[in-house]
């Protein structure tokens, strides 16, 4: 029931939406309803479905993508997706930084465990986060978990 804001860039954004797409055709879903990629207005997308919400280049390309989304889920990266999780922060968005996928995402996780603090995610204590350090695919049905009980705590 879940929908996705991404980039439109190749790698790991439009693998993402690649394979949500494919989730969502088998069982019927329009893809613009639960896809929306933020990319530059100048730029080309890798995968050009879904609502295409169109930014300038610059901040705006992250501080678009995270006002449209609840929660964060950093995978892999380098630069970039510590960006991501820091606007994640900053907006209040609860981030879910996947850690065995390496890079930037590894990096923001051990730093959440090092200075946890209660309202990074209300509702979900620190063992419990731990869920998203987990090797994939598992760790897909454990965010889903975190992600159902951090929205229920946070209605």
């Amino acid at each position: 029931g879940y929908g996705i804001v991404t980039g439109g860039w190749p790698g790991v954004y439009e693998l993402t939406a690649r394979y949500f797409a494919r989730e969502l055709e088998r069982n019927r879903t329009p893809l613009e309803d639960r896809l929306i990629q933020v990319v530059p207005e100048d730029k080309l997308p890798a995968f050009p479905a879904g609502n295409l919400v169109l930014v300038t280049r610059g901040e705006e390309e992250w501080t678009e993508s995270v006002k449209r989304a609840e929660a964060v889920v950093l995978i892999g990266g380098f630069e970039g997706t510590c960006t991501t999780g820091e606007y994640g922060r900053k907006f209040k968005r609860a981030v879910f930084p996947l850690a065995d996928t390496g890079g930037d995402a590894a990096r923001f996780y051990m730093d959440m465990q090092r200075n946890w603090k209660d309202e990074f995610l209300p509702g979900i204590n620190k063992k419990r986060f731990q869920v998203v350090a987990r090797e994939a695919p598992q760790v897909i049905d454990g965010l889903i978990e975190l992600l159902d009980e951090w929205k229920k705590h946070n209605k």
